[in-house]
């Protein structure tokens, strides 16, 4: 460690410069679905960033994280028992799998629920069914989705501020204007997606779920600072706990992105952009696709 150059006033500075960045970017859809624009323009505007931010979930799961934790887990520093080529692939379907079971029994639970209500309460039935939440899905499913997204992105976020930390003097500014963006166009997705969330969702809730994307990864930049000087990127150790931590987050945001954004909004029956014009159908794939390409070029430097 010794051999490289880390100039700690800098870090410290840019801790703030990120946890601002973070903040504007998750809390400006929810200022935005604030602002005495009309109902229908606030609409459009935070359907265009929520198709933005679904391209930009979907990229970092696979371009960021996918191809992060196979490079880490099968870097020649470790020396695997048995080696096997497919070791990032079967972390990612674990974090799959775990991400189905979650959804899975939490719509069984939903839906015994909705069904024990509609036997005591048939007129509540009745408008519950005839409520429109937008893309499909039941207020607690939605808030479900969203947290699972949120899980998938914490888990990765800590550890792109630890590594910016340790990251030497030599390509730190380069590291750090990526991850700036980064972190703006992620906050922009989460933010789009919590700005959604029904009315039954307080807002508080909404402003510490924004508070917990907006704090992480200075969090992850404070312990960085803490190790700097005995951190070992090339630590067999180290290199597993990030592969398998970049892969179980990938698993859990391919997941949220394919089907709980991507299905859901544009191929599963009820979902939003099925009911569309053309027009603003078009747009939403524009701004889907955008996403995707920003945050793969991204890619090229984080």
């Amino acid at each position: 460690m010794s051999d490289y150059s880390y100039n700690i006033p800098l870090r410290v500075g840019m801790i703030f410069v990120v946890l601002v960045t973070s903040g504007i970017g998750v809390y400006a859809p929810m200022i935005i679905s604030k602002l005495p624009l009309g109902g229908k323009t606030i609409g459009n505007a935070l359907q265009m960033l929520k198709q933005f931010g679904t391209g930009i979930i979907i990229s970092t799961a696979f371009i960021h994280l996918y191809s992060h934790a196979e490079l880490y887990l099968s870097n020649q520093c470790i020396r695997w028992p048995v080696y096997y080529e497919g070791t990032t692939s079967a972390i990612v379907m674990a974090g799959l799998f775990i991400s189905f079971l979650i959804d899975f029994l939490a719509h069984r639970y939903v839906g015994s629920r909705t069904r024990s209500t509609s036997t005591t309460n048939p007129d509540g039935a009745s408008a519950t069914s005839s409520t429109d939440h937008g893309n499909g899905g039941s207020p607690d499913n939605d808030k479900l989705s969203v947290t699972l997204m949120e899980v998938g992105i914490v888990f990765h976020s800590i550890l792109i501020g630890l590594t910016l930390s340790v990251t030497p003097d030599q390509a730190f500014r380069t590291l750090l204007v990526v991850i700036i963006f980064h972190q703006f166009f992620e906050g922009l997705a989460l933010g789009a997606r919590i700005s959604l969330l029904p009315n039954t969702s307080i807002f508080p809730r909404k402003f510490l779920m924004a508070g917990a994307f907006t704090l992480i990864t200075p969090i992850g930049m404070a312990i960085g600072l803490g190790v700097v000087n005995s951190f070992n990127g090339n630590d067999p150790s180290t290199m597993i706990s990030f592969g398998t931590l970049n892969a179980l987050s990938a698993g859990i945001l391919i997941w949220v992105g394919v089907v709980d954004m991507w299905a859901r909004d544009w191929v599963i029956e009820g979902g939003e952009m099925l009911k569309t014009s053309t027009v603003r159908t078009a747009v939403a794939m524009v701004f889907f696709v955008s996403g995707l390409v920003l945050m793969s070029v991204l890619g090229k430097w984080a």
